[in-house]
């Protein structure tokens, strides 16, 4: 287990199995920023378990299975768990579409190209970004603040 506290941290190429408070854990004190690739997470009772933290969290193409839940956080003064996820993600002409499951979609790409579309609750949802110019974008999909994020490329 990671146990996150004021300072920076990057954690890479790590393995974290069958931690019961969560894999990486901050509490209501954790300020800092942590930041890491290559990581597995699996059956943990939480992947990232935010408990009240105002930290960053990013994990970039990380493995997350088995876990409980890849995140625990307060959405809407909820204690909410979860993991964003990218379902589908095409491109028609001009028009983006995805389906995901989160909080926040955010699209980024050609000519500085940012689309976005904020949901109150955690959930599945399907959205469309209009008049994208052609060329490649990100999409990252949020759960919640200090939480992994998911992310897919269309060209």
């Amino acid at each position: 287990m990671a146990v996150l506290g004021t300072g920076s941290l990057t954690l890479n190429n790590n393995t974290f199995t069958n931690n019961d408070a969560g894999a990486v854990y901050s509490d209501s004190g954790y300020t800092g920023s942590t930041t890491g690739s290559g990581n597995n997470f699996s059956n943990n009772s939480n992947a990232v378990n935010n408990n009240g933290g105002t930290g960053s969290v990013n994990f970039q193409n990380s493995t997350f299975s088995g876990n409980a839940a890849n995140c625990t956080t307060t959405i809407n003064g909820n204690s909410v768990s979860g993991s964003a996820s990218v379902n589908t993600l095409s491109q028609n002409g001009n028009q983006l579409n995805a389906a995901g499951f989160g909080t926040a979609f955010v699209f980024a790409g050609a000519n500085g190209y940012v689309y976005s579309s904020v949901f109150r609750n955690a959930g599945t949802y399907t959205v469309v970004a209009p008049n994208a110019p052609a060329g490649s974008y990100t999409l990252t999909v949020y759960f919640g603040m200090n939480c992994p994020t998911a992310t897919a490329n269309a060209n």
